[in-house]
């Protein structure tokens, strides 16, 4: 009792809170912690989402940079599948895609481009930094979200969500949410690593390893992660060259980059203390040809969380 082992000896202890159907805790200093992100779907009844959680083999950014490029997962889809026969060798159907920094991060429109003079289908989607990604609106208003969260230099978990903001889950969607469709991956009985993984060449079965690669799949999502991973767990970008429809992932990087030296100066991000800027949503607009996404009104007021 006298020894001073009982005063040196110290555990470090962090606060929790269950928010959302998870569980939350900030190890960083505790006399100044962070608002919780105040996404739609931490306030929505439990049976009106759905949560699973599963390990990603690389690097967290390549992780949210998969997530922010959905056009061009879609369109390696089309191109394995033979829905895109008209496109040449290693061609993707055009797309434009813009995106704009908030205060949260960024939002994201991408819409395919086409001859006529129709006004653009623009599906827009976030970034909230520094860790989430959300899906395209699907038409029966079901709203999907990743966050990537690092368990080290090469390695990731992703925390995956689907949603109905007015709804309990249909038993469709929940069937097929764990058939493996949508954004949630399959795991390995007891673990959180996905049954098609680098190990087995993405494939549930030998048979299958002989398939087109997309076609093992039963999400492009699940797709998106495949590609990300078999890029290596550190891309090396000093070789890479980014052109204007890698506007979401330069901008990206550019503003995480420029949250990290302003914290080592000593200068906080104001999205820290503002968990009420999360409350957006992806949505799907209707934009005239020539006009910026970002100053159509209703593409404005359809990203606002209603919950």
């Amino acid at each position: 009792e006298d020894s001073p082992l009982w005063k040196e000896a110290t555990a470090p202890a962090f606060k929790i809170r269950d928010y959302g159907g998870l569980v939350w805790a900030y190890v960083g200093p505790q006399d100044d912690v962070p608002d919780l992100p105040e996404f739609e779907w931490t306030r929505v009844p439990a049976d009106q989402r759905y949560l699973s959680r599963f390990a990603v083999e690389c690097n967290y950014m390549q992780g949210v940079e998969g997530g922010l490029d959905a056009a061009r997962v879609n369109a390696l889809a089309a191109a394995e599948t033979g829905e895109a026969a008209s496109l040449g060798d290693g061609d993707e159907p055009a797309h434009t895609v813009r995106a704009m920094a908030t205060d949260y991060g960024l939002i994201v429109g991408t819409a395919l481009d086409s001859d006529s003079e129709a006004p653009l289908d623009v599906q827009v989607t976030h970034w909230l930094m520094p860790f989430y990604t959300t899906a395209p609106a699907d038409r029966k208003g079901v709203l999907e979200g990743v966050a990537w969260v690092p368990i080290d230099d090469e390695s990731t978990m992703a925390f995956a969500v689907t949603y109905d903001p007015k709804r309990p889950l249909s038993k469709r969607l929940l069937a097929d949410i764990r058939r493996g469709k949508r954004i949630h991956p399959q795991l390995a009985e007891g673990t959180f690593r996905r049954k098609r993984n680098k190990d087995n060449g993405y494939s549930g079965s030998a048979k299958s390893t002989f398939a087109p690669f997309a076609s093992r799949f039963t999400s492009t999502f699940e797709l998106a992660v495949a590609c990300q991973e078999t890029m290596g767990t550190i891309v090396d970008r000093s070789a890479e060259t980014l052109g204007a429809n890698d506007a979401a992932v330069e901008s990206a990087r550019k503003l995480l980059m420029t949250a990290a030296v302003d914290l080592m100066e000593g200068t906080v991000p104001v999205i820290v203390h503002h968990g009420e800027a999360y409350r957006v949503r992806s949505y799907a607009a209707t934009v005239e040809r020539g006009k910026p996404f970002d100053e159509d009104e209703g593409v404005r007021a359809g990203v606002a969380a209603q919950v």
